[in-house]
């Protein structure tokens, strides 16, 4: 809460200061005072580098709610526009839905309208950000496994646990070095059953390993169909597989997201379990504490 009071005086002293604003909104989120965080997180477009220029490329007008031909971006990345797109079902008018080819089939599979971007796109008369979809809709319901897998081209082996790893978001995310691990910290995990990488990076660990054959999103949804669980740092992997409705157990760095809270749950997913540092770079605190949720 000091937090909060302190930026409050910022907005106070300059009340026109977007980065301000955003940051406002994030501390509110991460107390759970998601009404008015809504608002707040809407400033990204004026004071954050990436929204401003991403939001530049489309010079139509934000959309209004109402009904309109409507094109909706991904914004940020691919484990936002997991999160997110939930809310995609919702939309009443006429729409495009464009987002990074690594998701294009796996969303193209759920029966979306979508386009590649850099495509061209159909004509439409207003603009949304999928990350600004929740400042619409205003809830966090949604049906577990409001995604699903309809592949066949990949058929695991029957036989221990099957547990789907990930230790690394995107590399040029600003932050990602908090959030990541190093691999062999899931080597804690490896009498709980089979490990199974859902990194498109080989390593040198004996994991079971698909990354020479793991092409998009679709690839990694049809793996995880087919898991007991997931563990993962938070990556994209994380709100895939919660968003396919399998049991994921996340493992959060000390200085960790707003959007993850406190507490060892989250209204975003109510199959995800949420494992925290207690004090910086203690991964073996959080792999042990998973390692006994899995067997017991």
């Amino acid at each position: 809460m000091d937090k909060i009071k302190q930026i409050r005086e910022r907005l106070k002293n300059n009340p026109n200061d977007a980065q301000a604003h955003w940051q406002y909104g994030c501390a509110l989120a991460f107390s759970g005072d998601w009404e008015e965080a809504w608002n707040e997180l809407e400033w990204r477009f004026r004071g954050h580098r990436l929204s401003m220029h991403k939001r530049s490329k489309y010079p139509k007008p934000t959309w209004d709610g109402e009904q309109t031909r409507l094109l909706i971006y991904q914004d940020q990345g691919f484990g936002d526009l997991f999160q997110y797109v939930r809310y995609v079902h919702e939309i009443k008018c006429p729409y495009v839905l464009n987002v990074n080819a690594s998701a294009y089939r796996l969303l193209k599979d759920q029966g979306f309208n979508v386009n590649i971007q850099g495509m061209e796109v159909p004509e439409y008369d207003q603009v949304v950000a999928v990350c600004s979809l929740p400042y619409y809709f205003r809830h966090f319901s949604a049906k577990q496994g409001y995604l699903v897998s309809g592949g066949n081209n990949f058929l695991l082996e029957g036989g221990k646990k099957k547990i789907g790893i990930a230790w690394a978001g995107n590399p040029d995310y600003y932050d990602d070095g908090h959030r990541s691990c190093d691999p062999k910290e899931f080597l804690a995990l490896a009498d709980c059953g089979e490990l199974i990488s859902l990194m498109i990076q080989k390593v040198d660990i004996p994991f079971t390993d698909f990354s020479l054959k793991i092409k998009d999103f679709a690839d990694t949804a049809e793996i995880i169909s087919q898991l007991d669980c997931v563990v993962t740092v938070d990556t994209a992997v994380g709100h895939l597989a919660a968003a396919l409705g399998k049991p994921v157990y996340l493992a959060l760095s000390y200085e960790h997201d707003w959007r993850w809270m406190s507490g060892e749950t989250t209204p975003w997913y109510s199959t995800m379990r949420l494992f925290r540092q207690p004090k910086k770079d203690d991964w073996q605190s959080v792999f042990g504490a998973i390692y006994h949720e899995i067997l017991h």
